[in-house]
């Protein structure tokens, strides 16, 4: 790969957003903490020219009635291509992650952050809930870009 567009977007990105610079560290990773709860990691793999977008969010430990829901959540997502949903192996944490190339990427990068946030948002009410049903309200991301 001679021109790496994942350095570009995660600049232009910084940009719209209002942030200083934003890079990927040694690793390929950047991170951002959105609402002091949220954490989105953007990692860009060396071995393959695509961009991970992974979200995660510290839960009390899920009820099975959760749990289940988000078996089920998963299920809807892979026929729409959106987001994974997960938990953590090491920790009491909702995972929501999506790999993206370079189209895809150029076509809808900040509606895929948004999708990540809003279903971090959603679980993060539902943990809070014990489980509440799926509405169709607009969600407030926090992200403005500009």
């Amino acid at each position: 790969m001679s021109h790496d567009y994942r350095k570009d977007w995660l600049l232009d990105l910084s940009k719209r957003m209002g942030l200083t610079t934003l890079e990927f560290n040694e690793t390929g990773v950047c991170q951002l903490i959105l609402d002091k709860e949220l954490i989105l990691t953007i990692y860009k793999p060396d071995d393959t020219d695509k961009l991970v977008l992974f979200g995660q969010i510290h839960t009390p430990p899920l009820p099975m009635e959760v749990t289940k829901q988000m078996l089920k959540k998963n299920r809807s997502n892979a026929k729409l291509s959106a987001p994974v949903i997960s938990l953590s192996p090491d920790e009491d944490a909702i995972e929501v992650h999506l790999v993206l190339d370079q189209s895809e990427l150029e076509r809808g990068g900040d509606e895929a952050i948004e999708k990540i946030i809003g279903e971090l948002e959603y679980w993060r009410e539902a943990t809070l809930n014990d489980f509440k049903e799926e509405t169709r309200e607009q969600i407030d991301y926090n992200v403005t870009f500009v």
